[in-house]
């Protein structure tokens, strides 16, 4: 976990499980791709959970597994129940987290495949141009091409800091 992340951890677990329940044998399994790619996020943004609220870093794992599942605002409001059943206030720590499980899975269905903080915009990778302008053509962002399946979504100048960033992105979703 500690060479590759905990995320990537998850997803390379998660493709191994799904194969071996397919009845994929262990050769076969060594010679595919285990991981689907998923969305890579840098927001700039705090997003643990601290050890004050679970000391065993074991059980601080399984929780992180347990939010990772979360794909929508329904499935975050649930999770945010279950955290302040458990622990009390949710710090904005643990927010983001849940945030960035979130937008994950929001945009992955838009063919993002990464997304990075750069000061004052994002850094957008992609695998299809045609569904990025058709998200983002609505709405006042500005997408600019560097390359094929990258691109610059330039904030509007009212926009400060990481945090209002990630706002202002989660309502173009």
């Amino acid at each position: 976990i500690s060479a590759v992340g905990y995320d990537l951890y998850c997803r390379l677990l998660r493709g191994t499980i799904d194969r071996i329940q397919e009845g994929v044998n262990l050769e076969d399994l060594a010679k595919t791709e285990l991981l689907d790619p998923g969305v890579d996020l840098l927001l700039g943004l705090d997003a643990y959970l601290p050890e004050e609220w679970e000391p065993d870093a074991e059980r601080r794992l399984e929780l992180l597994r347990e939010l990772s599942s979360v794909q929508d605002s329904a499935d975050r409001e649930a999770a945010e129940a279950m955290l302040s059943d458990r622990f009390g206030r949710i710090p904005s720590e643990v927010i983001n987290i849940l945030r960035t499980y979130e937008l994950r899975a929001r945009l992955e269905n838009h063919g993002v495949t990464g997304l990075s903080w750069k000061e004052d915009r994002y850094q957008l990778e992609y695998r299809d141009r045609v569904s990025i302008e058709a998200w983002i053509g609505h709405s006042e962002a500005e997408l600019r091409p560097i390359r094929h399946g990258l691109a610059h979504l330039m904030l509007p100048a009212h926009i400060s800091g990481p945090t209002e960033a990630l706002s202002w992105l989660e309502s173009l979703l």
